[in-house]
């Protein structure tokens, strides 16, 4: 019975956490509409043929011929060399560039000289970062210790 039950709990945990990610995505869907509508408009033109004008027009079931979920999907699967992906932080760079940078440097000796340069990591940022975790685990084991939430 009780394995069950951890079953159905996890099935509830699980499910739970698949709205959660629905609800991150459409927030960033949302987010990136907004912030910045010529890029996002001019991906979906460019790399699907997709007028955002669609988002508002409805089929005759009277279901939008364009949908958030169908945005974020071709948005999140861009090129990152696209004008959405570049506007939301990425130097348009693949892996592919990066490799080909690679070659460039083991035959001249020398750096690409596009090749963009790592960001530094503030030591201060990764020292609060680590104090957070060991305060969550001081906590977790206080709870632990003192039976608020079961062990095992």
């Amino acid at each position: 019975m009780q394995v069950l039950q951890r079953i159905q709990g996890f099935t509830l945990a699980l499910r739970a956490r698949c709205r959660m990610s629905a609800l991150a995505n459409l927030s960033w869907v949302t987010r990136t509409l907004r912030d910045h509508p010529g890029a996002v408009e001019s991906d979906l033109s460019q790399y699907h043929n997709i007028d955002i004008r669609d988002r508002w027009v409805f089929d005759e079931y009277g279901r939008r011929k364009l949908t958030l979920h169908m945005i974020f999907v071709r948005l999140w699967h861009l090129p990152h060399d696209s004008a959405t992906k570049i506007a939301l932080g990425s130097n348009g760079w693949s892996i592919g560039d990066y490799l080909l940078a690679d070659n460039f440097h083991a035959a001249t000796g020398n750096p690409h000289p596009a090749r963009p340069k790592p960001e530094q990591s503030n030591g201060a940022d990764r020292a609060k970062a680590v104090a957070r975790a060991r305060k969550r685990k001081a906590e977790r084991d206080r709870q632990l210790a003192s039976g608020e939430i079961p062990n095992g």
